[in-house]
């Protein structure tokens, strides 16, 4: 192995990849590669050879001007003329994920002229690989993302294009392949002077693993025709009915071909029964949704809830191309998909399950692989989120929560007093994209008999999504499940796990039931909403313990995380009503721009406040409509189908304190029992007592004066201008923002 001497320092050196190696003549190999350094995104290097074994010092650099470029290839027309193409994205056109751009040079590559653009996509293009062959004409290959019939889906093609007088002018783009899969990776060479194509695909791999693994293929350009393609099979779905004792499983799979389907079969075998063969169809009557939409799908009736069964799904064409999956299992599924949920709708990527856990939880991402945390771009913001309450019970603290980090789980999924293992406390999710009155709406009936909201579009007080007028078009008069966003997850879960089996063991639990949507937005409906995902809790005390809880303080909990977790930064902005985790500096798994992470309370929960919301007329320190006199209104958002609710004498309760703490310290550690936890909520340290912001090892203020500082929320200073209190230590972090005190009336969320 020679090593080259590529961009000087190791750190540069990681990130160089995507090169291309080409013999300009017969003395003369060059060498173009990209890196990834964010410094170099619009620079493609050069380094030559006479022998391949000496290399030139000095690399060469070639500019671009608009973004990230890679996969830089040389093609000389004369011994001074070359021709240099070049992937680019540009950062001016943001439709279009990437285009192939030309750069001229006519004087053996010492300036370089007339950036032409070559090819224009609006999918995502990749891998320009550029040859000429021995009579001149220069051939072109490229992999370009196209559309399937389904929104979800694309496949990726390899596709080329020819030139017959230098680059000058090129023939319209050919597909090399068609396959309704992925085809790419290719490497292209000029063999008895025809261009030989090898390539990756995922084509006749279904059988070898559930997520995608590769073979290689290979054809000659205006040669080979790429008519035997398989079926490729997109996605695959399960749901269920509860007909208790029995449920009835709904298959559905999605298919396409070049070529007409002739079948799709579900084989399974349940338990130790002999296998069997289900027919699916795409004709509008079989769980399939629509006829001819390429979504085939069937039913079997008559399970037992915990069945097992080993299953794969098969599918041919009418000229013999066949597909098969990997035999897969289905074991008791009630306990398997339907307590997790992945919110994967822009560039958040949030596990949740149904006890109020936030990104501490195992879910299948669209790659296949199983995995926790909150992920963003590259890497991790998150690795585990939830809430805290605490408050008092006829003069009593007690505290609860969902912090999984600091072990404390006191949730129980369903309501208040039922079976935590009853199979319809799942999560309950919907999508805009889903067709009105299909499935996830009926199957909203489930979670609105366990409290979930719905629009009443007859007026009649009952959940019955139906399509009165038979338009297949949702109409105001008809009702509609609570879909806030392009994708809602709902649950309920209730403060019933036992004090024996609690981390803060001489709690008991108080009859509180959490009823949390968590809603975002696509990239498509609100890009300035692409980086967010909201969470709304509806706490209420259901009172079988008590009809009042009082002084309760809510706090959103988080275990922040951005990429290498020990180098975080943490503060608040009392005026933003958030909390908010950052790098001062490069991170080492983001790198040299790494996010940061808010959580901003936009709704806090109402309170009627004597002098401060209402003047008490009758002094009863109650707020009563037309006698006393409103100083404020609260509102309850519940989203454009069902409006807001106005409470006026009341207010929203505002961030009152912040706390970050760290495993393992001993006056700022993880909250050993209620007390502690209730003084981390009033923003104050183990023993109850205000952090001195001038007497802190992991913060310093900056200028301003002590005394001026607000204790009650850690870090409120600004780390851009280095004003105020800031924190300077970078750690592994846990932090809490808190709103309250708030009265829990029982009945009233």
């Amino acid at each position: 192995p020679i090593l080259l001497p590529t961009i000087e320092g190791i750190i540069k050196k990681r990130y160089i990849n995507k090169s291309s190696l080409i013999q300009l003549s017969d003395t003369l190999v060059t060498l173009t590669y990209s890196s990834e350094y964010p410094s170099n995104d619009n620079i493609i290097f050069r380094i030559k050879s006479n022998d391949g074994v000496h290399w030139s010092e000095n690399v060469d650099t070639l500019h671009f001007e608009n973004g990230k470029c890679t996969y830089g290839t040389l093609i000389s027309v004369t011994n001074q003329q070359l021709l240099f193409y070049v992937n680019e994205k540009n950062i001016n056109e943001p439709e279009y994920e990437k285009n192939i751009y030309m750069k001229k040079s006519n004087d053996g590559g010492q300036t370089w002229i007339d950036t032409v653009e070559i090819v224009h996509s609006k999918g995502e293009i990749d891998r320009a690989r550029v040859l000429k062959d021995s009579s001149g004409v220069i051939w072109m290959f490229y992999q370009e993302e196209q559309p399937t019939r389904f929104e979800e889906f694309t496949q990726t093609d390899i596709v080329f294009i020819k030139s017959m007088d230098n680059g000058i002018t090129w023939t319209e783009p050919q597909e090399f392949t068609t396959y309704k899969g992925f085809d790419g990776w290719h490497n292209v060479n000029i063999i008895n002077g025809k261009p030989y194509v090898s390539f990756s695909t995922t084509r006749d791999t279904k059988l070898l693993s559930e997520i995608d693994t590769y073979n290689i293929f290979f054809g000659i350009a205006e040669e080979s025709e790429d008519k035997f393609t398989p079926p490729e099979i997109y996605k695959k779905e399960f749901a269920y009915i509860n007909n208790y004792p029995k449920i009835d499983m709904k298959i559905r799979v999605y298919v396409d071909d070049d070529n007409e389907i002739k079948d799709v079969i579900f084989n399974y075998q349940l338990e130790n029964n002999s296998p069997t063969e289900l027919t699916l169809f795409d004709d509008g009557s079989h769980n399939d949704f629509d006829a001819n939409d390429g979504i085939y799908g069937n039913v079997i009736n008559g399970f037992s809830f915990n069945y097992s069964l080993k299953y794969y799904f098969e599918t041919g064409d009418n000229i013999g191309n066949t597909s098969k999956t990997i035999q897969s299992n289905v074991s008791a599924p009630f306990n398997d998909g339907s307590t997790v949920y992945a919110m994967d709708v822009n560039n958040i990527w949030l596990p949740l399950n149904n006890r109020g856990i936030l990104a501490d939880a195992h879910a299948t991402d669209s790659t296949g692989r199983s995995h926790g945390g909150g992920g963003f771009d590259e890497s991790s913001f998150i690795s585990s989120g939830g809430f805290a309450l605490s408050g008092y019970n006829n003069g009593k603290l007690w505290a609860n929560g969902i912090m999984s980090y600091s072990r404390v789980e006191d949730y129980y999924p369903g309501k208040v007093n039922s079976d935590p293992d009853d199979i319809l406390n799942r999560i309950y999710f919907l999508k805009s994209n889903s067709p009105p009155f299909s499935e996830t709406w009926q199957m909203w009936k489930d979670a609105v008999n366990l409290g979930a909201k719905f629009y009443d579009g007859d007026g009649d007080g009952i959940y019955n999504p139906v399509d009165k007028n038979g338009n297949g078009q949702w109409d105001p008069n008809e009702d509609r499940p609570d879909l806030l966003g392009d994708q809602t997850a709902w649950c309920v879960f209730n403060d019933g796990v036992p004090s024996d089996w609690r981390y803060f063991s001489n709690v008991n639990p108080m009859g509180i039931e959490v009823k949390q949507t968590v809603f975002a937005y696509s990239p498509q409906t609100f890009p300035e909403l692409s980086n967010v995902i909201f969470i709304r809790y509806n706490i209420e005390n259901t009172g079988t313990v008590a009809d009042k809880l009082e002084s309760v303080y809510f706090g959103a909990w988080a275990d922040p995380d951005l990429g290498e977790y020990s180098d975080d930064l943490v503060g608040c902005d009392t005026l933003l009503n958030s909390s908010y985790c950052y790098n001062d500096g490069p991170d080492n798994i983001y790198g040299i721009n790494p996010p940061a992470f808010f959580t901003t309370l936009l709704q806090g929960p109402h309170a009627y406040l004597p002098g401060e919301s209402f003047i008490d007329n009758n002094g009863n320190a109650l707020f009563d409509l037309g006698i006393d006199t409103p100083l404020d209104t609260a509102n309850i958002l519940s989203g454009q189908l069902l409006g807001e609710t106005y409470l006026p004498g009341a207010k929203n309760q505002s961030v009152k304190s912040y706390i970050h703490y760290m495993q393992g310290h001993p006056t700022q550690g993880d909250p050993d029992n209620e007390i502690q936890l209730r003084c981390y909520m009033e923003g104050k340290n183990q023993a109850c007592k205000l952090i001195d912001p001038c007497n802190w090892e992991f913060g310093q203020v900056f200028n301003m004066n002590c005394e001026d500082v607000n204790l009650l929320c850690m870090y409120s200073g600004d780390p851009v201008t280095q004003n105020g209190w800031i924190c300077t230590q970078g750690f592994d972090q846990r932090q809490m923002v808190n709103t309250g005190p708030f009265v829990l009336e029982k009945g009233k969320p």
